[in-house]
């Protein structure tokens, strides 16, 4: 996911380059305010308000944002691993009350009452070139006749903001409004590359107007690299209203299930190797690809201090409370459970 944000991160520098006055637009800024502070960011799962948008694609999203946060701000994390929604994504407002995040805060060991909380909203507006599609249908009807081969249009508005977790009171924020084709990817990729470049410049811009409030309090133990996050429980999380991708697909064959499973796995993580795949698909947990600390490449995390992991963001909150006498953690390596001593910062070594 960090060598696809790195590629996008250019992809972003060329897009902005090559759309000129006529791309991406900011507009709609409230600056940051200057009373506000954090001790933890609360992600929140990303609204897509946009055509066929499913719980995986929210899921996934939301996963992009949370290892994108792991590199640019200390603030432990929060995600939707940690907390459910009590209303739909896009209309999560405060989350003391759309979500039962409070009741969890005691097992978070967080003052998450002075945590602030990230929203992301993407709204979509289609149009097609229905006109493009006649005129060749009249000049040559031997020519394929679909949208894929024209193209759409979509108007593309990510709203971003921070909000205290409490009170649901706006401390920053920015409009990013954007044009794609989503039409336009690769078989295999990214699904929506476009959307995907619109998140990041929101993302990037909200850095720059809030960077002193998510520079606050923490040292991060793990940025994520050389981790696999649980791609078994992204399948089975819900979004209130819509099916998890695991009962969405329970009816298929089981051959069909595990072939779409390892295309998204290929997508999250490039190039595991058979045993890595098993392993990881078998079990809910974190996978470790590249020795770091005390963990060893093959590891796969299931619990720190007892409670069950399945993001690179819940080690590094686990790592940063617990300090310099580390966590303890049970993983499968080598085929076998065993008990071991997790202690911060995790770096693998460069290759």
């Amino acid at each position: 996911m960090t060598r696809m944000f790195s590629k996008l991160a250019l992809a972003l520098v060329g897009l902005l380059t090559a759309c000129g006055a006529s791309g991406p637009q900011i507009s709609e800024v409230l600056p940051l305010d200057q009373t506000a502070h954090a001790k933890a960011l609360i992600v929140l799962p990303v609204a897509l308000a946009m055509q066929d948008s499913t719980s995986l694609d929210i899921a996934m999203r939301t996963d992009e944002v949370a290892r994108w946060l792991l590199t640019k701000t200390p603030l432990p994390l929060i995600g939707p691993a940690d907390f459910g929604l009590l209303q739909p994504v896009d209309e999560v407002a405060v989350v003391s009350s759309d979500t039962d995040l409070m009741s969890h805060a005691t097992e978070l060991r967080l003052p998450v009452r002075e945590a602030v909380a990230l929203h992301i909203l993407v709204t979509e507006q289609r149009a097609t070139n229905v006109r493009d599609i006649q005129d060749v249908r009249n000049a040559d009807p031997k020519k394929q006749q679909t949208f894929r081969q024209h193209g759409l249009e979509a108007h593309l508005r990510t709203e971003i903001w921070l909000s205290d977790a409490v009170r649901g009171r706006k401390l920053a924020g920015l409009v990013v409004e954007t044009t794609d084709d989503p039409t336009n990817v690769m078989p295999g990729g990214d699904p929506r590359p476009g959307l995907t470049l619109s998140i990041q410049l929101a993302l990037n811009k909200l850095l720059e107007i809030a960077g002193p409030l998510l520079a606050g309090p923490g040292t991060r133990q793990t940025t994520g690299a050389g981790l696999v996050d649980s791609l078994p429980a992204t399948l089975a999380w819900a979004a209130p209203g819509k099916e998890s991708w695991e009962t969405a697909n329970k009816a298929k064959a089981e051959v069909v299930r595990e072939a779409a499973a390892l295309s998204l796995w290929d997508r999250v993580a490039p190039n595991m190797t058979g045993k890595e795949l098993y392993v990881a698909s078998r079990n809910r947990g974190l996978l470790v690809r590249q020795a770091q600390g005390d963990l060893q490449a093959g590891d796969f995390v299931l619990t720190l201090d007892t409670r069950p992991v399945t993001t690179a963001y819940q080690l590094d909150r686990v790592l940063q409370v617990s300090g310099s006498q580390g966590a303890r953690a049970q993983v499968i390596r080598g085929g076998a459970k065993v008990d071991l001593t997790v202690r911060g910062p995790l770096t693998p070594a460069t290759p």
